[in-house]
């Protein structure tokens, strides 16, 4: 089962090694998930760099985590622009450094690591909500699942 994950703007410890999480993720972590001394959590910058650690202390609104494994986001970003319903336009893709066309996957330049690409996912419509989740999969599926 995955850890219970939090978000931090900074992942930069304390002297002791020590990670707060307050505001509305320190409250999340001690109110509703109820977390207690000991439990491993992960938590992020959103970023993709990340911390896992044991919880140190509880708080009525806090939880402090001692800061174990760190994993620093890789090098590049990778960024999923989804459109609207009735697509992007010619010169929205242009902006992007796309080729517009008709035909999925027409990259402005020869593909390389860094070259932006265009894909179209089908002919049906996804709705707003899970038009996110399923272009990260096909992201997922052509890169990290080979």
């Amino acid at each position: 089962m995955s850890l219970p994950m939090f978000w931090r703007e900074s992942l930069d410890a304390d002297g002791a090694g020590v990670l707060v999480l307050d505001g509305a993720e320190g409250q999340h972590a001690a109110v509703v998930r109820r977390l207690g001394v000991g439990e491993r959590v992960r938590v992020t910058d959103g970023r993709g760099s990340y911390v896992d650690g044991p919880v140190a202390a509880v708080g009525k609104r806090s939880v402090s985590v001692s800061v174990g494994d760190r994993v620093s986001a890789a090098t590049g970003d990778v960024v999923l622009v989804v459109g609207p319903e009735g697509g992007i336009s010619a010169a929205e893709l242009a902006a992007l450094g796309l080729v517009p066309d008709a035909a999925p996957s027409t990259p402005a330049a020869p593909p390389t690591q860094a070259s932006p690409r265009a894909a179209r996912l089908g002919d049906t419509v996804l709705r707003t909500s899970t038009a996110g989740s399923v272009a990260s999969g096909v992201v997922l599926a052509a890169t990290r699942w080979r």
